[in-house]
């Protein structure tokens, strides 16, 4: 609602004296409406705080949807900056314009909780986005930031939640309604008279650490945050929201103070960073490069302390001196990866502390928990051209890959199977760029058939580099048909021993019969023509008579005659013979008688004593 101007001349003075009070500034100039100045860029030139202008939004073309107060709140902002010796204006929509194009840091207190039309208009990279990157200060009162886009005429179009999402490139705005906040340890130094309150708009804490924001908490409950200070996704500025609730619960004089007291204790009175850029992705055993900007635009010396904290990457600890306004100090490093690192997403702590006095407590003026993706220095292909496998079989394995490194490195495979392959190929030399190299798997002899998960694991030292799979199937080992042709010859091979063995086993059967039948014939067999005739050895003759001799008692008495003929007696013939053939050779000998007589040993033995006992009667 719009207040009369004699009405608000009167509040106006009269909150300018009760503030004046509470603050303690000087108000000569309470109340005096800086002149507009020329679009040349030069209005700073004679301000303490020129490296760092601080402007304030508020033009009474423009309406505030929700803060009937802007008017005022950006008077009182001027005037106490101005009153602290900080050199302030209120500018217009068109003067507004002229310091964003030619400022590229300053602090921008946007009191309407607006912005007009041509700085913010719901486009992707607008001016207020393009500035805020660059390094901008924003703090925002009065409505939840970007949700309007506003004209000069008063009116203001709906844009939605999704303006702070795309002018900060992130979605962080959570709505609660009438949420309490309280204040943190850190709201309460920067802002000493920061005090509990409920609010509507705020940042989602959880959201803005997902994206790896640098964020300072000011008020909170759970995850809900306001005021706050954070950072845009893709930028180098801060945007801070102070109470930008839909309900001007709090009135212009708390707001102002807080605003106030913020600017000049964190911006004036604090070093802060202006920019940090680091590789968020290495990779493995690769440094991490990074460089930071801290400025400061205080009246005073500062120690500086910066540590790096990462389970992947070794501590680090930089410390040095920041001189009493000295701007974009640059501090630029690396952090040497450890050995223990392994390729996955991990984190490296940042925390920057300050000191005043050189020897009392420090201040952290950033904490940042960097997200920081470790590549694998490789990338490994495995082709098995052969998915179908048998127990005992042999199996090439063709392996592509791509060393990123310009070095060669030395790593182990190990590649295993349960109950079906364990093979370990130990420092294989991976050289710079694209190459391959083969390997040669062995599957069990016992492996079951059916499907097979072949785990591949790359280890650099004791690290594993990289764990891969690979599926195949096995098949029964009587479906290889390797082994099918194997058992097809073996089956070929037996066959013919075992014909053969037949056909000689049947050749001996039918020697003996006819033996046996020649013999039962009592027919005399010449030795040497039937061995010619049927093939076979003398030897092989002679032990087939002896056989059937020990096998039949009617073909004991059979003597081979001049060792040439083969003659079958009867009992009593053979003992004549044996007596005749005994005195005609003197010279005989037992085993020379046995040569040429068929009969068992113990038998021949037996005829041969009686014989010779017969022999000595006649003798007698």
């Amino acid at each position: 609602m719009r207040k009369t101007k004699l009405y608000g001349i009167l509040l106006f003075i009269a909150s300018g004296y009760f503030f004046s009070f509470i603050l303690n500034v000087n108000l000569t100039n309470f109340g005096q409406v800086p002149q507009k100045f020329l679009n040349n860029g030069n209005i700073y030139s004679n301000s303490k705080n020129n490296l760092l202008p601080v402007v304030i939004f508020y033009d009474d073309n423009y309406s505030a949807p929700w803060i009937s107060y802007s008017k005022e709140l950006a008077d009182f902002l001027n005037t106490s900056f101005n009153n602290f010796g900080i050199k302030s204006n209120i500018l217009d929509d068109i003067h507004l314009l002229n310091f964003l194009e030619n400022n590229s840091k300053g602090i921008l207190i946007v009191s309407m909780g607006i912005l007009p039309y041509f700085i913010w208009n719901g486009s992707e990279n607008s001016l207020i986005e393009k500035w805020l990157d660059n390094g901008g200060i924003i703090l925002w009162t009065g409505c939840e930031e970007f949700y309007w886009i506003s004209y000069p005429n008063g009116t203001n179009k709906e844009y939605g939640h999704n303006g702070g999402q795309k002018v900060l490139d992130m979605n962080y705005i959570i709505t609660r309604s009438d949420q309490l906040v309280i204040p943190t340890t850190l709201g309460k130094y920067y802002i000493p008279k920061l005090f509990s309150h409920t609010n509507d708009i705020f940042t989602s804490i959880s959201l803005l650490e997902s994206n790896s924001i640098y964020y300072e908490l000011y008020c909170q409950n759970g995850d809900l945050a306001d005021p706050i200070l954070f950072q845009p996704k893709n930028g180098r500025g801060y945007f801070i929201r102070v109470h930008a609730d839909w309900i001007d619960t709090l009135n212009f004089t708390t707001i102002g103070n807080w605003i106030y007291s913020l600017v000049i204790n964190r911006f004036f009175s604090t070093p802060f960073i202006t920019n940090f850029n680091y590789n968020s992705q290495i990779l493995l055993f690769n440094s991490l490069f990074y460089n930071l900007t801290i400025s400061n635009y205080c009246d005073s010396n500062f120690s500086y302390r910066i540590n790096f904290i990462s389970q992947f990457f070794e501590n680090d600890e930089l410390t040095g001196v920041l001189y009493k306004y000295e701007l974009n100090r640059k501090i630029d490093g690396n952090i040497k990866c450890q050995y223990n690192a392994l390729p996955k997403k991990t984190y490296l702590i940042v925390k920057i502390y300050i000191n005043k006095s050189f020897n009392g407590s420090d201040l952290q003026i950033y904490f940042r928990n960097l997200s920081i993706i470790i590549n694998k220095p490789y990338s490994f292909k495995f082709n098995c051209p052969k998915i179908t496998v048998y127990p005992g079989e042999n199996i090439v394995m063709n392996v592509n890959y791509n060393n990123y490194y310009n070095y060669s490195i030395n790593i182990t495979i190990l590649i295993f199977s349960s109950d079906r392959i364990y093979e370990t190929y130990k420092l294989i030399n991976i050289t710079p760029g694209e190459n391959n190299f083969s390997l040669k798997l062995t599957m069990s002899w016992t492996s079951p058939p059916g499907n097979a998960s072949v785990s591949i694991i790359i280890y650099y030292f004791s690290n594993i580099l990289g764990i891969y799979s690979l599926n195949l199937i096995v098949n029964p080992f009587y479906m290889n048909p390797f082994y099918l042709l194997l058992l097809i010859l073996l089956i070929i091979i037996l066959t013919l021993i075992f014909t053969i063995g037949y056909i000689i086993l049947n050749k001996s059967k039918r020697i003996e019969k006819l033996i046996y039948k020649l013999l039962n014939s009592n027919k005399t067999i010449k030795i040497t023509e039937f061995c010619k005739k049927n093939n076979i050895t003398f030897k092989k003759f002679d032990n087939t008579i002896r056989k059937l001799v020990n096998n039949d008692n009617n073909l004991r008495y059979i003597i081979a005659k001049n060792n040439s003929t083969l003659v079958i007696l009867d009992k009593i013939r053979f003992q004549n013979w044996l007596k005749k053939y005994i005195k005609e050779n003197s010279n005989l000998t037992y085993s020379k008688l046995q040569n040429i007589i068929y009969l068992p040993d113990n038998e021949l033995k037996n005829i041969l004593k009686n014989l010779i006992n017969e022999m000595d009667k006649e003798n007698e």
